[in-house]
């Protein structure tokens, strides 16, 4: 019984490392909200990254559609989004396009770098709960994209009721270049 356990535990964590290959750089940055974010935080709960372009007309329009979401999704999962700027910068654009979640000041572009983002609404996700790695950057805010980032979260054992994902777009939607 206990072999059996112990092998199933190891195909798990075998089963995750091939599903997120890549590993979040180490970082350390403060939030509009005020928090500081390390690559720590991103094993706390699933996190859904949006990277965003200060100032991209695109960010205003597409962020009502990840309030949603996030409203949605609750305390179950976090949604993040990194923009390259100061915490001032950061603070700017959440006020500006009204994010209901918090922006990191990315200032160095080390996760944006790291994440290999290269437009607003591309998009990653964190959901192992031990290891801050990510499976692959999603390109756009979409239907699609998202329905794939929450079944990956779900089957690293994340529990929570699916969102209703009728507010994002069909076809993937990006911005602006970085």
């Amino acid at each position: 019984m206990r072999r059996a356990a112990t092998t199933g535990l190891v195909l798990a964590t075998i089963a995750l490392a091939v599903a997120c290959p890549n590993t979040v750089p180490e970082f350390n940055a403060k939030a509009s909200n005020g928090k500081t974010f390390t690559q720590k935080s991103f094993t706390e709960k699933p996190t859904i990254l949006v990277f965003l372009k200060l100032g991209c007309p695109a960010n205003p329009s597409l962020t009502p559609a990840l309030n949603s979401l996030q409203k949605d999704l609750g305390d179950s999962v976090q949604i993040i989004g990194v923009t390259v700027g100061s915490e001032v910068d950061a603070k700017g654009e959440a006020e500006k396009i009204k994010a209901k979640f918090p922006i990191i000041a990315d200032q160095s572009a080390v996760l944006v770098n790291g994440f290999k983002a290269t437009r607003s609404f591309d998009m990653s996700m964190v959901a192992t709960k031990t290891e801050a790695k990510w499976p692959k950057l999603w390109e756009g805010l979409s239907q699609k994209n998202m329905a794939e980032i929450i079944d990956i979260t779900q089957k690293h054992g994340h529990e929570f009721k699916t969102p209703n994902l009728e507010t994002l777009p069909q076809t993937p939607k990006r911005g602006c270049m970085f």
